[in-house]
């Protein structure tokens, strides 16, 4: 990974665009800056591509193949998207990524253009690197950071500015979470609210802070799956998220978006390590966190 060309990339774009410190980056002139065109749907004719190809293109939004589809085509100049299968902030994470591989990122083309047929695991680094090269597009490098910074760690606080960016509220958690100097971590869980029969919560996607990591070693290595809520996990925890996922409280109120904050202890981490957490759980829709079913998201921060 070539990170600090990654990043210094994105920052020439930026300030050629003439839109540093514009929140959300405003990416029609990041398009005009970089020399590209769009974007158009996979099926518009501009693309030209074939009917058999767009269906294929689109197949990642099908229920059974979910991770096959594409997000985002490069066609010489010009940027195709799948505009009636992603959401607002999708296509314009998209769009950044095909950015990088069309301009941003210029070894990018002579790579397509010498290893079309390349491993997989050469595409994986060059598709990495242009999804780095997106976030620092669109967060504007630690501009993000700067512009909702906090002296305490804070769950709301990425996840309030997300929209005032133009990007999801999990990309936004993670870009904080993991940009922080502070020994942090968070963890997005779908869990069913309504089911009174829900004991337990099967951890999704996972962030965390090199301070965080560097601490107490990798999340996954030690947070339980599934996570029990409602148990104490030590002797001096009252329940772990116990108050806040409730099918009386989804009954009394539909819709409803409940915090919780405490301090726990996990059985598998360092021994005696407290951490405090602040969580959300919601049933509204999570559009905008990227799931389609109530959800809880919880901050950890290393208290001692």
């Amino acid at each position: 990974m070539r990170l600090p060309e990654i990043v210094e990339a994105a920052e020439q774009l930026l300030k050629y665009a003439g839109t540093i410190d514009l929140h959300p980056t405003n990416l029609d002139r990041v398009l005009i800056a970089a020399g590209l065109s769009g974007p158009f749907d996979f099926a518009d004719p501009v693309l030209g591509l074939p009917r058999r190809m767009v269906q294929r293109f689109r197949a990642g939004h099908q229920p059974q193949a979910q991770r096959r589809g594409l997000h985002g085509v490069l066609i010489g100049d010009t940027i195709g998207l799948d505009l009636h299968g992603l959401t607002p902030h999708e296509q314009r994470f998209a769009l950044a990524h095909e950015v990088g591989h069309g301009s941003g990122l210029r070894w990018h083309r002579e790579f397509y253009h010498r290893h079309l047929g390349a491993d997989i695991a050469a595409r994986s680094v060059v598709e990495r690197e242009a999804e780095m090269f997106a976030d620092e597009l669109l967060f504007q490098g630690d501009r993000f950071h700067v512009a909702i910074g906090s002296d305490e760690p804070s769950l709301q606080a990425p996840i309030r500015a997300a929209e005032e960016w133009g990007v999801s509220a999990a990309r936004a958690l993670r870009r904080y979470v993991e940009t922080s100097p502070h020994a942090i971590a968070a963890f997005v869980a779908p869990v069913n609210i309504q089911a009174q029969s829900s004991k337990e919560i099967f951890v999704g996607r996972s962030f965390q802070s090199r301070s965080f990591q560097a601490t107490v070693g990798p999340l996954s290595n030690w947070l339980p799956r599934p996570l029990s809520f409602g148990d104490p996990l030590d002797r001096e925890s009252q329940g772990w998220l116990g108050n806040l996922v409730t099918p009386d409280l989804h009954r009394l109120h539909g819709d409803f978006e409940a915090w919780e904050h405490g301090s726990c202890r996990f059985p598998r981490s360092s021994p005696g390590r407290r951490y405090t957490y602040s969580a959300l759980a919601t049933t509204r829709p999570a559009s905008n966190l990227l799931l389609s079913q109530d959800f809880v998201v919880v901050l950890l921060e290393v208290a001692d």
